[in-house]
């Protein structure tokens, strides 16, 4: 058995080799024979295997095999990554830690290994000292390099920024120096074997050359992938987000030939010439990925989802409704149903009149801020269907449940809390303006909200502010929205006669005369309430500021410089689906000094 359990491992096929083992074991046990040398041979094995396999059961093969041979430090090895593999890290770690500080010829291989083990904890710091210990070594291992920036990429860009650097760096002194030294490789000639006629000609000839492999392959390491990546991080910093994105054109503007196939690479170019206002060129870069032979879909779906915002920014809806579509693609699990989606498109592209008449239920896949932006396109639905199920999120339900609208072009409208089991068809909320023909910003704006608003105006002696700093959901995104405690009391501490309310949910500390409302809020009819007593908001972009503007309160928007596409060109922000209530304010966030333009902003809003 044991010589057919190595036969099929040998051959790959680890699978029959577990089995195998495991059936010899047990036939051991039931024989009573003790045959130790076998059955170790056999638990070895079936550790092996196991392993090999990725199933759990490698642990408790690992650990026997470690046990008879607790001074190898192959068997250890093989123990952690069995504890790696049934996610015991801790174990794994101590195991490892011990094992890199002895002197063996696996210590590579344990370094690998504690590496993802580190990184499987999100130990980032432990992690980069694994990958500096390996990089000595291998200097010029550009993977290593790359896994090592990436790993930073997300949470500290910064940082990823750095060690993309210290890569760059010690790549362009490579290609410096093999550029000098080696530039060129003799191409081999080929001939007839027994021709001498071509064996004397080739004497003749002068000796064809090519460039150096190892520099083309250099050069588009860097073109392709490394120089891409530092443009990237810049992307991602927002410290000071039109300057780093200005930063990161410059490195991208000269590398567009050797990228021409490169997806990546035109979708991040197209971001950057966006956001510095080049708004043609990027609508070009974009489209550069939809002639891309082979294109991966992810890519293909980004840069149309992508296109849309840009267009939208624009006020081209007309164009971007389409594209907008493609959003649907990074839904998720939020996406109620593919296939209700489809059965909707299907329904309209025979007959765009496919909702008349029909009970149509609409799910919200996006988030809080769109849900209360893109609920005024019920109207239009209401006004063609014969009834509709409309299903907020349900931190949102109570909300729309208990304020919705008594007008008449809402009384076949019905607020549910989950999605109905009768109905004709389903869709999202922003598909919407796509299937109902709202292709312009003018026929959206002039839709009523269902929300029932506040149309009174405050008589408030002493004015009433409620702000907020920030969204859980710019952590997810590509571009941030969010602002520090400390920037919003720099300029709101300096207000005289007014009672300032903290409208913001989670743990802070903040200042003995601010009112903390928002720690009591347990839905977004409590965010409603609390707004009612309010003369002005204040806050960043985010659903709290959406609810201020349908609830009719003056409300301050302060944007980052990169801002998004609902507030329109760089250049000229304006909160397009908004009218008079709405006012902006464009700042760095660690720019202290913004403090006297937007007190300036807010003295002119509460005087109206």
């Amino acid at each position: 058995m044991l010589d057919k359990a190595q036969m099929c491992y040998f051959n790959g096929d680890y699978q029959t080799s577990f089995n195998v083992c495991v059936q010899a074991l047990q036939d051991l046990d039931k024989q009573e024979i003790n045959k130790l040398e076998s059955k170790n041979k056999l638990i070895e094995l079936a550790a092996l295997s196991a392993l090999k396999l990725g199933i759990s059961e490698a642990l408790e093969f690992c650990a026997q095999s470690y046990n008879y041979h607790q001074d190898s430090v192959f068997y250890a090895l093989n123990l952690a990554k069995a504890l790696f593999l049934a996610k015991n890290y801790q174990e794994a770690t101590r195991l490892l830690e011990a094992l890199i500080n002895a002197q063996h010829s696996l210590q590579l291989e344990c370094l690998q290994l504690l590496l993802e083990v580190y990184k499987a904890q999100n130990l980032l710091e432990n992690a980069e000292s694994v990958y500096r210990v390996l990089l000595q070594n291998t200097p010029k291992d550009w993977q290593k390099w790359l896994e090592c920036g990436d790993m930073y990429f997300d949470a500290a860009p910064k940082k990823a920024l750095e060690i993309y650097g210290a890569c760059h760096k010690i790549a362009k002194e490579t290609l410096s120096e093999l550029q000098s030294n080696a530039p060129f490789v003799e191409i081999p000639q080929t001939f007839e074997p027994n021709s001498l006629t071509e064996r004397l000609n080739a004497l003749k000839t002068p000796k064809q050359v090519k460039e150096n492999p190892e520099i083309t392959h250099l050069k588009a390491f860097l073109h392709t992938t490394l120089e891409v990546r530092i443009a990237q991080s810049f992307l991602q910093i927002f410290e000071n987000p039109m300057q780093e994105a200005q930063r990161a054109l410059e490195i991208l503007l000269p590398l567009q030939e050797q990228n021409a196939n490169n997806g990546r690479f035109w979708i991040f170019f197209a971001r950057a010439l966006e956001y510095t206002g080049y708004y043609a060129q990027a609508e070009q870069a974009y489209k550069k990925v939809f002639a891309i032979p082979n294109i991966p879909e992810r890519s293909l779906h980004m840069a149309k989802f992508w296109l849309a915002y840009l267009l939208m920014r624009q006020n081209r809806f007309s164009e971007a409704l389409e594209p907008y579509e493609y959003r649907l693609h990074f839904a998720g699990s939020a996406t109620f149903s593919i296939l209700h989606y489809n059965l909707v498109t299907e329904a309209f592209y025979k007959d765009s009149n496919a909702f008349k008449d029909k009970e149509i239920c609409v799910y919200c896949e996006q988030g809080f801020g769109d849900t209360l932006m893109f609920c005024r396109t019920l109207e239009a639905l209401c006004a063609v269907a014969k009834r509709v199920y409309f299903a907020p999120q349900s931190a949102l339900y109570s909300l729309f449940k208990t304020r919705l609208s008594q007008e008449d072009c809402f009384k076949n409208l019905e607020i549910l809390d989950t999605i109905p089991t009768h109905f004709d068809f389903a869709l999202p909320l922003t598909s919407l303006p796509y299937f109902l023909g709202l292709d312009s910003l003018e026929k959206m704006i002039n839709l009523k909200t269902p929300l029932a608003i506040r149309k009174k105006k405050s008589k408030n002696i002493v004015k009433r502010i409620g702000f907020f700093w920030h969204t859980n959901f710019a952590l997810k995104e590509d571009n941030t929205r969010n602002f520090s405690l400390e920037f919003f009391l720099n300029f709101l501490l300096e207000l005289k006669n007014v009672e300032l309310v903290s409208l913001q949910v989670g743990e802070f500390e903040l200042p003995k005369n601010v009112e903390n409302v928002g720690r009591d809020f347990k839905g977004w009819l409590d965010t409603y309430k609390a707004m009612e007593g309010l003369d002005c908001v204040v806050g960043i972009d985010s659903s709290p500021a959406h609810l201020a503007l349908l609830c009719g309160i003056p409300t301050l928007i302060i944007l980052q410089p990169r801002f998004d596409w609902r507030f329109g060109l760089y250049e000229a922000p304006k909160a397009k689906f908004y009218g008079e209530n709405a006012h902006l304010f464009v700042s760095n966030p660690n720019d202290l000094n913004s403090k006297k333009g937007i007190l300036e902003k807010m003295q002119q809003i509460l005087e109206l």
